[in-house]
């Protein structure tokens, strides 16, 4: 996948403190300016409410068992760890972080329903919206 690789890449440049000059990022400022736009048009895509009830029982028992192992994992991971505490609340927080647009994407294309997808994404951006905001004011 090219978005992991270049991922990869820029991480790498992180760790080690490179940047890449001003004149080679220019290029890619208007793509950047436009991930936001593409992110709320996959929502407005995918997301259908119209759902039979067996669709709804779905995103429901997906987006319930999504954040219960959130939760254990969360937990396990701030009591158990033997690491920094703001490593701990960005541990706790990714937990919780939303289901990505490009994971409907791809349950489109392994041949899952793309209402149930869409809808279960959209749904968790607004949840995870919500437990973040709360698990950031419990944790600071």
């Amino acid at each position: 996948q090219p978005t992991f690789v270049v991922f990869i890449i820029m991480f790498i440049l992180c760790f080690f403190n490179l940047s890449l000059p001003d004149r080679w990022m220019k290029p890619f400022e208007l793509l950047a300016s436009a991930n936001s736009f593409l992110s709320i048009f996959m929502i407005g895509l995918f997301a259908e409410i119209s759902l039979p009830k067996e669709g709804i029982r779905q995103v429901k028992k997906l987006l319930l068992t999504r954040y219960l192992c959130a939760t254990v994992f969360a937990l396990l991971f701030y009591f158990l760890l033997p690491i920094s505490a703001l490593i701990k609340k960005i541990l706790v927080l990714l937990m919780y972080a939303p289901i990505s647009n490009m994971t409907v994407i791809q349950a489109v294309n392994f041949g899952s329903d793309e209402e149930i997808s869409g809808l279960a994404g959209s749904l968790s951006m607004i949840i995870s919206l919500i437990i973040m905001s709360m698990v950031t004011l419990i944790l600071n």
